[in-house]
């Protein structure tokens, strides 16, 4: 396999404006990056760990090797058609690794919570202009289960005999 054509299959991988894919051995040395040279990489122990294990997986990695803190890392181990010259690779794995920009990642959570406050708060506006606050809460004795009750104009429950 050409290196050519393994970096055109990586680079071409896209995750929304600012993911992509990366190719590294299994001790944590980028091999491909379409954005950053390999040597630009800042690559943290906890990295390489999580990548040594070679299972497909994700991590929320401190560091995601381009400077990304907090990240969603996804990451597999890459698997030949055909079995490889145990020297090959420098008797190492390949893995992919995909990144993004943890902002990106994580601004649909943000606008989700965001729009969930926003309704809560509006309905809670809503139910308190028109005085049903007031009525949510308060409790109803026991016995009016039994006997019907109604709420009087004092806001206490009173027995209907009708």
């Amino acid at each position: 396999m050409r290196r050519d054509t393994i970096f055109h299959a990586i680079a071409e991988v896209t995750i929304g404006a600012t993911g992509h894919a990366m190719l590294f051995s299994s001790d944590g040395v980028p091999v491909i990056c379409p954005v950053m040279a390999p040597e630009e990489h800042t690559v943290r122990p906890e990295l390489i760990s999580a990548l040594g294990g070679l299972k497909a997986g994700w991590t929320v990695a401190a560091d995601d090797s381009h400077g990304g803190r907090n990240a969603l890392v996804g990451f597999a181990p890459v698997r030949f058609g055909e079995s490889l010259a145990p020297g090959s690779l420098g008797g190492k794995q390949w893995i992919t690794v995909v990144r993004q920009d943890p902002q990106e990642t994580y601004a649909p959570l943000a606008e989700l919570v965001a729009k969930v406050l926003l309704y809560g708060l509006l309905v809670l506006a809503v139910l308190w202009g028109t005085g049903w606050s007031s009525h949510v809460g308060s409790p109803v004795p026991f016995s009016c289960y039994t006997t019907g009750c109604v709420k009087s104009e004092a806001d206490d429950w009173t027995v209907d005999w009708n």
